[in-house]
């Protein structure tokens, strides 16, 4: 496999012509770096900022919920503020990963790839606090973890197995997770 870098930067814009609209701009950053000996080492980098746009504040449907194989370690929708057991999301969030791939052999044909990984970050910021009752601070969140890649019918899976470093108590922990990326 060679390496490279992938930028991807979107804009959008929800609800225009209500009294609701919404701006939503998304970053991610991913680069790849072949070592020796058929290892190769992945970085990246995902954030982005949700805000109404005529002072309107945002909803749970508009907020970011970074969790499962976007933060591994931690439930989908399972971090961030929230209002008792109920997580609310945030307008912002930013999610730093770092993994170490080394190709395993082949199973049956198929190419296994092993990895370990680091992932860092947050999701924080609401418009309405409550008059400061939910915290809504960038709390860091990290994890670590171990992962097996492999292709199904040219299509990657990934398994993995994550354990948070550091987290808040009411966060949702998801140990085991599975991924599957496929384009069309």
């Amino acid at each position: 496999k060679t390496g490279g870098l992938f930028v991807q930067f979107e804009q959008f814009l929800w609800n225009l012509g209500t009294s609701s609209p919404i701006s939503e701009t998304r970053l991610e950053l991913d680069a790849r770096h072949v070592l020796a000996g058929g290892t190769v080492l992945m970085l990246g980098l995902d954030g982005g900022i949700v805000a109404g746009l005529s002072g309107n504040d945002t909803t749970a449907l508009d907020r970011v919920f970074p969790g499962g194989d976007s933060f591994r370690g931690f439930a989908p929708r399972g971090i961030g503020p929230a209002d008792g057991d109920d997580f609310l999301g945030g307008n912002r969030h930013l999610i730093l990963s770092a993994e170490v791939q080394r190709e395993l052999g082949k199973v049956m044909g198929t190419a296994l790839r092993g990895g370990i990984f680091a992932d860092l970050g947050s999701v924080w910021g609401l418009d309405d606090t409550l008059g400061g009752r939910i915290d809504d601070k960038a709390h860091i969140r990290s994890s670590i973890g171990l992962s097996l890649t492999f292709d199904v019918a040219s299509t990657p899976v990934s398994l993995y197995a994550a354990v948070p470093v550091r987290h808040q108590p009411q966060d949702e922990r998801q140990v085991f997770g599975l991924s599957v990326n496929a384009r069309f």
